[in-house]
């Protein structure tokens, strides 16, 4: 605020999201869901909306936001990967990367993190979270032009943040991350799933578009860690 100005904070429709590289070829993350459960409950989203966003925003408990016309309002009473710094330990321990080491090298599991740079303000502090589990977390932050070359690169990330909007509904949001391509791969994870494809198709289409069809395409992304609000 400045002499002579209002400020009025409005919440909108954008969602900060994380996706894991779920390439098979160029992944440690594609075959190992305890991995990607262990690095979402070493994060503690308060700590990043306060300290990496300056408090601005919500914290969010889907890929998409509360405003989304079909967002259930009791996923905010369950669980979603909550911050538990023992678990995530536990459960890299069962990954395979026990102290974050990875035994191929003897050394920390390294990753690449991709991100707009005007929003590496956020993903330091999740750097630092991850660096609890002995985690080395390079980040990778980009202007615009080169983010539209390297976020559809498998070779040149292991953890995307971005920013996902959307005008009416939580399933565009979905649409946008996960919907495949030509070649039956999701643009923003890389994950190829069958499954996965035929419920954003249920959860899309106005025929079966209902609490039930958008519960379940929620639950299945949630439970299999592909990507994170």
């Amino acid at each position: 605020p400045a002499h002579g100005y209002n400020i009025n904070k409005v919440l909108n429709s954008t969602s900060t999201v994380l996706s894991f590289n779920m390439d098979t070829n160029n992944s440690v993350f594609s075959d190992n869901l305890a991995l990607r459960q262990a690095m979402l409950h070493a994060l503690n989203r308060k700590a990043i909306l306060a300290v990496g966003l300056a408090g601005n925003g919500e914290i969010m408990n889907d890929l998409a936001g509360k405003l989304s016309n079909d967002y259930d309002p009791e996923w905010e009473n369950q669980p979603y990967y909550d911050y538990d710094l023992e678990k995530a330990k536990s459960l890299l321990n069962e990954a395979g990367y026990k102290d974050g080491i990875d035994p191929k090298t003897g050394k920390a599991l390294h990753l690449i993190l991709l991100v707009d740079q005007q929003y590496k303000d956020a993903v330091i502090v999740m750097q630092a979270q991850w660096a609890a589990l002995g985690l080395d977390i390079e980040i990778n932050a980009l202007d615009n032009s080169l983010m539209a070359t390297y976020q559809y690169d498998p070779t040149r990330w292991d953890l995307y943040v971005f920013i996902q909007g959307t005008e009416c509904y939580m399933t565009s949001v979905y649409d946008g991350i996960f919907q495949a391509d030509s070649e039956g791969r999701a643009p923003k994870s890389f994950v190829r799933d069958k499954e996965l494809q035929r419920l954003i198709q249920e959860a899309h289409n106005v025929n079966t578009h209902n609490a039930e069809s958008v519960e379940a395409l929620h639950t299945y992304v949630k439970d299999n860690a592909y990507a994170f609000g």
